[in-house]
């Protein structure tokens, strides 16, 4: 046993010293955000952290200024076929399994939350959602 693992063992053996390590409620407890504040990192649906905009908030929910429309680039997809089970309305397979939109792409109303939780469960991140 190295010397580290030792020193490591003989400090979780003694219960007068926490090392700082805090229990999952608290570490929850230290960074709640306050209601009032908008929200940090991904917003629920949206793409990678380059595919995000300066898109308005209200309640914590993001609000769309025009109509979505949603692509799938037929180079990366690989037929997972994870945006037909989610979004059956927007997806549809070919003969292959590999994923298509339907029709010219459009979103319809209602169905925005669909489209962005097809674009991130896409694991070869084929799925683009435009907003015109």
């Amino acid at each position: 046993m190295g010397e580290a693992n030792v020193i490591y063992y003989n400090l979780l053996r003694d219960k007068s010293f926490d090392a700082g390590l805090t229990t999952k409620k608290q570490r929850r407890q230290e960074t709640e955000v306050p209601e009032d504040e908008p929200p940090r990192g991904r917003t629920p649906g949206a793409g990678m952290a380059g595919d995000l905009d300066a898109g308005e908030f209200q309640g914590g929910a993001r609000v769309m200024s025009g109509k979505l429309k949603v692509h799938v680039n037929q180079d990366k997809c690989q037929g997972h076929a994870r945006c037909k089970s989610l979004a059956p309305d927007l997806f549809d397979l070919d003969e292959y399994g590999n994923a298509h939109e339907i029709g010219d792409g459009s979103v319809p109303a209602g169905l925005e939350d669909k489209a962005y939780l097809a674009q991130s469960n896409c694991p070869e991140i084929a799925i683009e959602v435009t907003e015109e």
